[in-house]
């Protein structure tokens, strides 16, 4: 556990993402002022957008980068509740851009998962080699299985621990989108039918791992 803790999703990560996405965007874009050789409802659509709006690719090109450039500033900021990425009111962004805001939700969800992941492999390698499990989440840094705690993405501070009801075991856990600690208090991602759903900035509770996690 201690070799993998510095490999997982981070945000500067989301944000080279992002600029991958808005090169993509640009190079696309720029192409629909070209005689229409992919024709496409999608692509039919946004050149008529762009006729109905006179607007030239460039221009289009130059309105989506800045709204990518704003994403990308935001990407480089600590997470905080109800500060959502920002939306742009240009209809014309607002058609080729996807909501941000869900991907970067995504990409905490993924980091989270990943660390709590971690968490639970260091766990369980002291329980194996100790034969107890520790008292606190320090102790594996202390004794060596993590070279640190990781952080929460979504709590600008390390992940949590706490000991379930009974001495049953301890469960590891972000505070997830509404940055508040509920104790390890499940958001519930799980359905009926044993499916995962997307996490949503309204959720309330906790990103348990092993329960909203894999």
């Amino acid at each position: 556990a201690r070799d993998i803790g510095d490999r997982f999703p981070s945000m500067r990560a989301f944000a080279d993402t992002l600029r991958a996405e808005r090169a993509w965007m640009a190079n696309g874009i720029a192409a629909l002022d070209a005689p229409a050789t992919d024709r496409s409802e999608e692509t039919d659509r946004i050149r008529q957008l762009m006729r109905t709006s006179r607007m030239s690719a460039r221009e289009v090109v130059t309105r989506v980068g800045a709204h990518y450039d704003q994403a990308i500033v935001a990407a480089g900021r600590p997470y905080a509740p109800g500060n959502p990425f920002p939306e742009s009111k240009d209809p014309m962004v607002a058609v080729l851009v996807p909501h941000l805001d869900n991907g970067r939700r995504a990409w905490l969800r993924a980091a989270a998962t990943s660390r709590l992941l971690l968490l639970r492999l260091a766990l369980r390698a002291h329980r194996a080699t100790r034969g107890v499990d520790p008292t606190g989440l320090g102790t594996l840094v202390s004794l060596g299985f993590l070279s640190r705690i990781p952080a929460d993405p979504f709590g600008n501070a390390p992940l949590r621990m706490r000991r379930l009801p009974g001495g049953t075991g301890l469960l590891v856990y972000s505070v997830g989108p509404d940055g508040r600690d509920d104790g390890g208090q499940p958001i519930g991602l799980v359905g009926p039918d044993g499916r995962r759903r997307a996490l949503r900035a309204e959720d309330r509770g906790d990103l348990a791992g092993g329960v909203d996690t894999p």
